[in-house]
C-alpha cells in the first residue's frame, strides 16, 4: 500500500513509518506478517493471506491514521 498526500502523490521521502494491516470486517483472520516498514512511501505485505471465503474490508494503521479499504470478496479455490 502507498502512503499518499491529499493530492494523491506517494510520499517517497517516507522510509521510516510502520503500517499494520488488519481485518476491519469479514469472517476470517489475516495470516502472515501483518506489519511492514514503509520504503519510499510504499509498504508491502508479501505473506498476508486470507483462508476463509467471504466478504472483507481491511484496515491499515500508520501512527494515528486509520483507513479502511473497499470491501472485496474471497472465493474458494477450484478443486
Amino acid at each position: 500500500m502507498a502512503l499518499v498526500d491529499e493530492a494523491g502523490n506517494t510520499q517517497t521521502g517516507d522510509s521510516a513509518s510502520v503500517v499494520t494491516l488488519e481485518v476491519a470486517s469479514g469472517p476470517g483472520a489475516l495470516s502472515g506478517l501483518t506489519t511492514a516498514r514503509v520504503e519510499k512511501g510504499v509498504a508491502t505485505f508479501d505473506t498476508v493471506s486470507l483462508a476463509v471465503a467471504g466478504e472483507y474490508a481491511l484496515r491499515a494503521r500508520c501512527g494515528d491514521m486509520r483507513l479502511a479499504t473497499n470491501t472485496f470478496r474471497v472465493v474458494p479455490a477450484a478443486p
